[in-house]
């Protein structure tokens, strides 16, 4: 899978993630501890600059949501492993 595509999976994959759980960005950065900016940015498919993730970002993704990193990337349709 080429590096644009995982970024647009993984900006899909938050979003759905969010609308599933009612969650605002302010929301969500309040509860996960990720900045606003970083959050607006995953999700702006047209931002093709943006820094995508960090290890300690993609832990409290993980963790908040209880799915995998796979899944997030889109290597696997499974929610969780």
């Amino acid at each position: 899978m080429q590096h644009n595509n995982f970024r647009k999976v993984f900006s899909d994959r938050i979003q759905k993630l969010m609308i599933d759980n009612n969650l605002t960005i302010i929301q969500f950065a309040a509860k996960t501890q990720i900045s606003r900016a970083t959050i607006s940015n995953w999700l702006d498919q047209n931002n093709v600059n943006r820094k995508l993730y960090g290890f300690e970002n993609l832990l409290k993704l993980v963790k908040y949501f209880e799915c995998s990193v796979d899944y997030l990337f889109g290597l696997g349709d499974r929610f969780e492993e």
